[in-house]
């Protein structure tokens, strides 16, 4: 089910948040805000965790000195990240200037 809180003894509930250390919401609005926050926070994490599974993915392909590898890995990372900013979990500017700093790198490898 869930684990006790060292300092209360609260349940922490399944996505791993603890709610020991802030007093919960008595009105139901603020209560399914607090259940709707939960939940985007859930996908944003398991969106930036994508991105960076294939930032080191990238990362690896670069460092073997292996262009085709990173060419069809630099293309779902761009996908991914356009994505996340269209999603607004990134932020445009960020996005954009992964995906430069991505093609720079993939330019001098391929020179």
């Amino acid at each position: 089910m869930g684990r006790a809180c060292q300092k209360t003894g609260a349940v922490v509930n399944w996505t791993g948040f603890s709610y020991c250390d802030q007093p919960m919401p008595i009105k139901p609005a603020a209560l399914k805000a607090l259940r709707q926050n939960l939940a985007a926070r859930a996908r944003n994490q398991a969106v930036k965790h994508n991105l960076k599974k294939l930032a080191v993915k990238y990362r690896k392909a670069m460092t073997a000195k292996n262009a085709d590898q990173a060419k069809i890995v630099s293309r779902e990372l761009i996908r991914a990240l356009d994505r996340a900013a269209q999603k607004k979990v990134i932020s445009r500017n960020t996005a954009g200037r992964r995906k430069s700093r991505l093609m720079r790198a993939l330019k001098k490898l391929a020179v």
